[in-house]
């Protein structure tokens, strides 16, 4: 299981390892969240949805959707899909705060919590290694803008 922790530091998330080393950093910009590795390249960019009851954000790679975080439901049971072509998976909460990662067979793939700090969340980001792949902490970001968490 690979752990990571999210954390707010100024205008920008920090992507740490249990180690506390950053591995990746994820900025907002023009609207839009990028993921940068540790050298500065740009991996994928989380673009917002258009203003929807049910929104879906787009994941892009060198602007070219790679995927989706869609949400299907906000408030009775708050669910958000990850569709990539190499993975589907189902976001499930009942607090809005602890998230678990299914599998289509409805088997825990991984989770995160949001916790409130004084300068915004910080996520603590638990997945198998091999569900993993660089864009997988831009989702609990979607997250909190699709279902608003409960603090």
């Amino acid at each position: 299981m690979l752990e990571l922790n999210i954390v707010p530091v100024r205008k920008q998330y920090q992507v740490e390892d249990k180690k506390q080393r950053v591995i990746y950093t994820i900025k907002r910009k023009w609207g839009k969240y990028a993921i940068s590795d540790a050298n500065g390249y740009e991996l994928y960019v989380l673009a917002d949805p258009k203003d929807s009851y049910e929104p879906e954000f787009s994941i892009l790679l060198n602007n070219k959707r790679k995927g989706s975080v869609r949400c299907v439901s906000k408030f009775v049971h708050p669910k958000l899909v990850l569709k990539t072509d190499d993975i589907k998976l189902n976001l499930i909460t009942e607090d809005h705060m602890h998230y678990t990662f299914t599998n289509e067979n409805n088997e825990e793939r991984g989770s995160f919590v949001v916790v409130p700090v004084s300068n915004g969340f910080r996520f603590e980001l638990q997945i198998e290694q091999v569900d993993f792949d660089d864009y997988i902490p831009l989702v609990p970001l979607a997250a909190i803008q699709a279902i608003a968490p409960i603090s």
